[in-house]
């Protein structure tokens, strides 16, 4: 019988023990200011069970079809409108609400006599957590800084799997021509997987965590004297993290059950326009109008309006916006056409 020596014995069990090893991402494997990130945006097929998960598992999503391409920047809080800063560029006033970096943020256009724009949400991190501590906006069309008055944790960290955290936040802000506007805010999460992740860039060790978002808004009409609470329709955020990567190697979020925004990192394609803002269209479920952001920059470009089959219902040139009214409910596309450039948002009306 032949005996392997002691030595190459172990060495194998060492081998095959961290091939399957799970990781545990840590603050340092983090984004921080100036940390930018390439995303390829796909549909999300219905027939393809992204809620999937569990131990030393193979995630193949390596058939997913590109559909467009965009970014994520880490600003420097100096870089966001001056009128934004207020809270989160002075640790001496605001120790608590003092921002590492900020992104853009979803605005909130489907409240009735509130418009929420060109929004940047602003994040402190420690070697402990990401925390949301505020956001800045044009608020009916006036610029505002917002903190909030509790904070809201994205992360503990590290991530290790079977972690589970959640946190509240809240916060009120005054509104021109309105009155008072503020959210509620439950955010928890799970990492409920380990494994292996296949996109169609690359190959990952991974971890996924689950994070269920509710939000309840609060409206005060000053003219009516009358303010009331609704709750919006949970918020499912699907996430693939790797050690090697500082972003989300996947993410794919849904509400109501219908996919959000469904993207994997990737590099800056061949021919791809590098714009500085990320193109985004909201709001997503929307009722009447969709909206596009970050095009401002661009000289020229068309936007088309397509049924869920592809038909295309309306088109317009060097618009920043497009009508869904007498439209059924149901599935639409959004493609936005920049050069020899296209990209697709998949969007939903009520």
């Amino acid at each position: 019988m032949y005996n392997l020596p002691i030595y190459k014995l172990i060495l194998i069990l060492i081998c095959a023990v961290q091939a399957n090893a799970q990781i545990n991402y840590q603050f340092a494997n983090f984004c921080t200011v100036g940390d930018k990130v390439y995303k390829s945006n796909f549909n999300a097929d219905p027939n393809v069970d992204f809620y999937v998960t569990g131990a030393n598992y193979n995630w193949d999503y390596s058939s997913l079809v590109y559909s467009g391409q965009d970014s994520t920047l880490n600003y420097q809080v100096s870089q966001t409108p001056f009128a934004y800063q207020l809270f989160f560029n002075n640790i001496f006033l605001y120790p608590n609400h003092f921002a590492s970096f900020a992104q853009r943020g979803m605005d909130i256009n489907n409240v009735p006599n509130l418009q929420i724009s060109d929004r940047f949400d602003f994040f402190a991190t420690s070697n402990s957590s990401l925390t949301k501590v505020g956001f800045g906006a044009n608020i009916n069309g006036l610029p505002a800084s917002i903190r909030y008055d509790t904070l809201e944790t994205i992360y503990q960290f590290p991530l290790s799997f079977g972690d589970i955290d959640s946190s509240r936040a809240y916060y009120l802000a005054s509104v021109p021509s309105l009155g008072t506007y503020g959210q509620w805010i439950r955010r928890s999460y799970e990492v409920d997987g380990w494994g292996t992740l296949q996109t169609p860039y690359q190959t990952y060790d991974v971890i996924r965590v689950k994070t269920i978002i509710k939000q309840r808004d609060t409206i005060y009409v000053d003219q009516f004297q009358f303010g009331t609470t609704f709750d919006q329709p949970d918020i499912t955020l699907l996430q693939w993290f790797s050690i090697n990567e500082k972003f989300p190697v996947l993410e794919v979020s849904y509400q109501s059950g219908f996919p959000l925004q469904s993207w994997y990192l990737d590099q800056l394609h061949v021919g791809q326009i590098e714009l500085d803002t990320e193109i985004k269209c909201y709001p997503n479920p929307a009722n009447d109008i969709i909206y596009i952001d970050g095009l401002h920059q661009l000289n020229e470009y068309n936007i088309e309006l397509l049924d869920a089959v592809g038909n295309k219902i309306h088109a317009c040139k060097n618009c920043e916006n497009i009508s869904l009214l007498g439209l059924q409910s149901g599935v639409y596309f959004v493609s936005i056409i920049i050069r020899d450039e296209v990209r697709v948002f998949k969007v939903f009306k009520h």
